[in-house]
């Protein structure tokens, strides 16, 4: 472990033994086995990473990565509050959503809280994808509230299901969004968002599932 407040809000294990943690950490360095992961908290105390990390089928840690987030949510480390979720593909892909605050980022990359970009200006939900061999290949700003419950699930066939409060006025990816209500959006095992269902009255969806 490290020397400040770290947490995992997600583990996986394949079929073979591979477990995948995702988590967010605001130690400088978090040494897991024999690997060091670098990125969390700043001087001023108010940033943190995002990480993932991964074993082999024999319990080995293998390398991970991290996402810098230049400012979190205020509630981030509150053991009642949510932090992020990850679901795992069955080649090994981790798919996130988490919660930031200024701006994240990772490793081609920077996504900024702007109304540009789907950024909700107070906290900004982030979408992001990461290989093993490849380390983050795709992240992005989703319009959904950052202190509405989150869930990411994935099916059978590698497409990903992720719900929340969405923010109408905003797209994900091509699909606009027309009205703020809970959501589930799905991207196709292509990586293109292919639908946004609403229901008609404005309940609220505790979790997901997904075989």
């Amino acid at each position: 472990g490290g020397t400040g407040t770290d947490t995992i809000f997600g583990i996986d294990v394949s079929s073979s033994g591979v477990a995948t943690v995702g988590g967010l950490m605001m130690s400088q360095s978090l040494r897991i086995g024999n690997h060091t992961l670098h990125g969390g908290d700043n001087d001023d105390g108010d940033s943190g990473a995002y990480f993932v990390a991964r074993t082999d089928a024999n319990g080995n840690w293998m390398s991970g990565g991290t996402a810098k987030a230049h400012g979190l949510w205020d509630e981030s480390f509150e053991w009642d509050e949510q932090q992020g979720k990850i679901a795992v593909a069955s080649n090994g892909t981790v798919y996130m959503i988490g919660i930031y605050d200024y701006s994240i980022e990772f490793d081609s990359g920077t996504l900024y809280e702007s109304s540009s970009n789907g950024g909700i200006w107070t906290y900004t939900v982030f979408f992001a994808i990461w290989e093993p061999a490849n380390g983050w290949t795709h992240y992005q700003n989703i319009p959904m509230n950052f202190d509405q419950p989150l869930d990411i699930v994935i099916d059978s066939n590698d497409d990903i299901y992720v719900s929340g409060y969405c923010q109408g006025g905003y797209y994900f990816g091509s699909i606009y969004v027309g009205s703020s209500r809970p959501c589930i959006s799905k991207m196709d095992s292509g990586g293109d968002w292919s639908s946004v269902s609403q229901p008609s009255s404005n309940c609220y969806f505790g979790g997901l599932g997904a075989h």
